[in-house]
C-alpha cells in the first residue's frame, strides 16, 4: 500500500510539473519585436547647432554634438555630414534619409538625417 501511494504522489508531482512547464513556455514566448519604421527621403533647410540633451537637469558639458536645427524648429542629428567643422549658426540645406531617433537616444531630437547631399545657403 505504501508503494502505491509514493507512485500516486510522484505521479501527481509529474503533472504539477508538466502543466507548470507547459504554461511558463506559453506565457513567457518570445516577443514579437517591433518594426523600426523605414528611412524615409527627406530635405530639410536649417541652421547648423548643438543638439539639446533630453535630460536638462543635472551637470552640463561643453561639448557640442553637431546637428541641424530645422526652420520646422526641431532638431536633426546628421550621419555622415562632410564638412563637420562647420560653425554653430551656418545656414544648409540637407538631402538625404530620416529615420526615427534610437530609443535610448540622449539628444532631443526629431529623427537621424543620412546626409547624401549638404549644401550652404
Amino acid at each position: 500500500m505504501r508503494k502505491f501511494g509514493l507512485t500516486a504522489t510522484l505521479l501527481v508531482i509529474g503533472v504539477i510539473v508538466v502543466i507548470m512547464w507547459t504554461y511558463g513556455r506559453a506565457s513567457h514566448g518570445v516577443a514579437t519585436p517591433t518594426p523600426t519604421p523605414a528611412a524615409t527621403a527627406t530635405t530639410k533647410d536649417g541652421a547648423i547647432a548643438c543638439l539639446p540633451n533630453k535630460n536638462s537637469n543635472g551637470p552640463h558639458t561643453l561639448e557640442c554634438a553637431l546637428g541641424l536645427q530645422g526652420d520646422d524648429g526641431g532638431y536633426y542629428a546628421l550621419k555622415n555630414l562632410p564638412d563637420p567643422t562647420l560653425p554653430n549658426g551656418t545656414r544648409m540645406h540637407i538631402e538625404g534619409t530620416l529615420s526615427a531617433p534610437a530609443a535610448d537616444e540622449r539628444y532631443d531630437i526629431r529623427g537621424v538625417i543620412n546626409v547624401q547631399k549638404a549644401t550652404k545657403i
